[in-house]
């Protein structure tokens, strides 16, 4: 019986043991982010892709870390409430039920959904249960809050999004 391979296999974050080229490839990539960044006082930048498995996480996750290595006070958001990666990719263990989806159904504070990753030097907001209305939560009122309140606590947030062309 062969194994069943995962998206997350072959997934690499930003360190001095990944190769040069994929190094210096996120290095460029965050300073574009931020020198654009820098003319409109961007904070938020959100990740999308048409289809599943085109590497917006990776690239979400890699950016943020390269943000972080850079100075800056990142927060990671996974709002790929269907199908969440992040936790997978970064290899989590989920101590709680908290995250976006009970930031915006209420039940909890932004503070209490936030993790910190020492070893990256990241703050994690990760999906949170998965919600049988994700279109709604994002697409409401608390949402916008919740990013204007991040944007008062941290130089940059990033935003996984499931795939457009999924929904």
């Amino acid at each position: 019986m062969k194994k069943r391979r995962h998206a997350n296999d072959n997934f690499e974050v930003v360190s001095e043991k990944t190769p040069f080229a994929y190094n210096e490839a996120f290095k460029t990539f965050r300073t574009n982010v931020e020198f654009a960044a820098s003319v409109d006082n961007c904070k938020t930048i959100m990740l999308c892709s048409a289809l599943s498995g085109e590497g917006k996480t990776t690239v979400s996750v890699n950016l943020a870390v390269a943000l972080a290595k850079n100075g800056k006070k990142v927060l990671l958001c996974d709002c790929d409430l269907r199908r969440p990666k992040i936790q997978r990719y970064l290899r989590i263990k989920a101590s709680s039920q908290s995250g976006i989806s009970t930031v915006l159904n209420g039940s909890c504070s932004i503070d209490n959904a936030i993790g910190y990753m020492e070893e990256y030097n990241i703050y994690v907001m990760l999906s949170g249960p998965v919600p049988p209305n994700p279109s709604e939560l994002l697409g409401n009122k608390r949402f916008q809050r919740m990013i204007a309140e991040a944007r008062e606590q941290y130089d940059m947030i990033i935003i996984d999004t499931p795939p457009l062309g999924s929904v």
